[in-house]
């Protein structure tokens, strides 16, 4: 493992039989605790992988069998990651009975118990198939950190609750945060947004200090004249994408508003991005209020999708509302910064709209048709599926398109749902033929149109949505763009009727 906190892979390959297992623990075990794991988390570690290995062992494959299962600890920004991983029949968790820890014991049998504490023990816990190449359970655990309310010595009173403090004048210098500001960062972060970011690396100095040293985050802060940290923005880039970065993290505050820090902050995370190579930066905001939509439209973005449902309606934006009568939604929007003519194939169902987001992103395009039907020129396809935690939503995103992506796709979306999660996202790639030509089949299994995100490392991406036993009003979302509104007359004529509360 590098000390430096740099992805370091360690490797242990046992046969595919309980007999082994011990010597699968103990190599977890061991990991966990060079990464720097405390006996109590290293314990949950071992029950983690115990769960998943006996798993993998006992289900994947058929009895007499031999083969092996593979195990990859590997350090992270945040602490450790370790995949299991086999090439046995996939795991089935659609099929598995929800385990219900408070059900009487009388009426429990076991199904479920394994996959329940595989998320109970880790932070993170998720399935990829990867086509011939075989699965892996992904387990993330994250070292233990101290939240900023455990370590600012400051008070903490929210923004919106302080009396309007007298407005500072002030000029500014953009820059990367240092090491020793990352609590400053955090308190910021509490105090305009309480717990309600969806990112809770927020709230942790230490963690925002490693993310940035190993370029996860890249935390930009706007310092006043007399000192003092004013605001802060992010870069925030993820293992699957290198082509775009999401702006996001921001918050200024009140005294020093009315100054373009947040252009400022803006301006210096794009040229970032643009340093950096990167094809486009994205951003979200709400729709329970204009304002954050209205701030974006004046930073340059341009509106490409409207995520319905994308977060919970207890979530508190910035103190702005006491809670929404629906789950949040959120606009997606974009500054791209390659201009490039790209080839992509049009979906025919939904032509028009993608045309004229196309032409509000001044991105030109070469449309090819994809036909009706396509030959596959791959027997498997590779599939990626998580669900965010705070969010409460999921996401299923096609890395490579096959013969069996359909079944894939099904089956995650199977998965999510048993897990009752509500919302779920479906990413596909405008590059991919067969995007276009099964688009049909993904909205008989009941997606429907979102939008698209642009410069995305597969091609363009083509977004779909899911709604799992939720409904919606869209006549309560506040919209700031004629184009977002465009977006959401759209998407109320795509989507199934069951999906849509009438004003």
């Amino acid at each position: 493992m590098d000390s430096n906190g740099a992805s370091a892979d360690t490797q242990l390959t046992i046969p595919n039989t309980l007999d082994y297992l011990p010597v699968a623990l103990a190599f977890a075990e061991a990991a966990a605790r060079v990464i720097g794991f405390d006996d109590e988390r290293c314990m949950q570690v071992r029950m983690a992988v115990e769960e998943g290995v006996s798993g993998i062992v006992q289900h994947a494959y058929k009895p007499g069998v031999r083969d092996t299962v593979r195990i990859i600890c590997s350090r992270t920004s945040l602490g450790m990651e370790i995949r299991l991983y086999d090439k046995g029949l996939p795991f089935d968790a659609a099929r598995m009975v929800e385990y219900r820890p408070q059900a009487d014991l009388k009426e429990q049998d076991g199904h479920g118990l394994g996959l329940y504490l595989m998320r109970a023990m880790m932070d993170e816990v998720s399935f990829v198939n990867l086509g011939r190449q075989g699965h892996e359970i992904r387990l993330h655990k994250y070292l233990p950190h101290q939240n900023i309310t455990e370590v600012a010595q400051a008070e903490l009173t929210p923004y919106a609750k302080q009396p309007k403090p007298e407005r500072i004048v002030t000029t500014f210098t953009i820059r990367r945060m240092r090491a020793d500001e990352a609590i400053d960062v955090a308190r910021c972060m509490y105090r305009g947004y309480g717990y309600s970011y969806m990112s809770d690396h927020v709230y942790y100095p230490e963690r925002l200090v490693q993310m940035n040293r190993d370029d996860s985050l890249y935390t930009a802060v706007a310092v006043a004249e007399d000192g003092n940290i004013a605001g802060t923005c992010a870069l925030i880039f993820t293992k699957e994408e290198a082509n775009v970065a999401e702006i996001g993290q921001a918050v200024v505050k009140p005294e020093y508003r009315g100054n373009k820090a947040l252009e400022l902050l803006t301006d210096h995370l794009v040229a970032e991005a643009r340093q950096r190579g990167l094809h486009g930066v994205f951003a979200q905001a709400v729709t329970n209020h204009p304002y954050s939509q209205k701030s974006m439209h004046r930073l340059g973005y341009r509106d490409s999708a409207l995520l319905l449902g994308y977060c919970p309606a207890s979530m508190d934006f910035k103190n702005i509302s006491d809670g929404l009568a629906q789950r949040e939604s959120i606009i997606l929007a974009s500054i791209m910064l390659a201009a490039e003519t790209r080839v992509l194939y049009l979906p025919a169902r939904h032509a028009a709209i993608l045309r004229e987001t196309y032409q509000s992103l001044e991105l030109p395009v070469e449309w090819k048709e994809a036909g009706d039907r396509i030959e596959h020129t791959r027997a498997h396809g590779h599939v990626h599926a998580g669900a965010h935690k705070q969010a409460g939503n999921g996401t299923i995103t096609v890395r490579q398109s096959g013969a069996d992506i359909i079944d894939l796709v099904q089956y995650h979306l199977r998965r999510l749902c048993l897990r009752h999660v509500e919302t779920i996202f479906l990413y596909l790639s405008l590059r991919d033929p067969l995007t276009a030509a099964l688009l049909p089949e993904y909205e008989t299994m009941g997606f429907f149109y979102a939008g698209i995100l642009p410069g995305t490392s597969g091609g363009d991406t083509l977004v779909l949505q899911y709604m799992n036993n939720v409904a919606f009003n869209l006549g309560k979302l506040r919209l700031d763009s004629p184009f977002a509104e465009r977006l959401a007359e759209y998407v109320g004529q795509a989507g199934p009727r069951y999906v849509f509360i009438q004003k």
